[in-house]
C-alpha cells in the first residue's frame, strides 16, 4: 500500500507523527501543526493591541520562538486535546505550488 506510512516522517498508519513532521495535523484547527498559530492562541500569547508590529506576539517570542516553558505547556495542551495519528484517508495534501496553503482532505471519496 502506497500510503501505509507517512510520506514525511515514516510512521505507520495509526501511530503518532515524529515531532516537527510536516504532515502532522493540529488537533485544534485541523491544519498543518507546524505552521498554524494555535500554539500562540492556546497559550494566550497573542495581543494585537499590545504588539501590533510583531504579529501580536511579544517581541522575544516573535524573534526566538516559544520558550522551553511554553513548549512544555503546548505539548501538554496537544496531548490533552488529543494528537492525531497518521491516517492516509484524512491527510494533509500538497499541491504543485510550494508556497500555497496545505489543505486537509478526506480521501474516503
Amino acid at each position: 500500500m502506497k500510503d501505509s506510512t507517512c510520506p514525511e516522517c515514516g510512521v505507520p498508519i495509526g501511530k503518532y507523527h515524529v515531532p516537527g513532521c510536516d504532515a502532522e495535523i493540529c488537533p485544534f484547527c485541523n491544519n498543518q501543526l507546524i505552521s498554524c498559530d494555535c500554539c500562540y492562541e492556546q497559550l494566550g500569547l497573542i495581543d494585537m493591541n499590545k504588539y501590533p508590529d510583531t504579529d501580536g506576539l511579544p517581541p522575544d517570542i516573535f524573534k526566538n520562538g516559544l520558550t522551553d516553558k511554553h513548549e512544555k505547556e503546548w505539548d501538554k495542551l496537544l496531548k490533552e486535546k488529543g494528537l492525531i495519528p497518521y491516517d492516509p484517508t484524512t491527510a494533509l495534501e500538497y499541491d504543485d505550488d510550494p508556497y500555497s496553503t496545505i489543505i486537509l482532505t478526506d480521501k474516503h471519496d
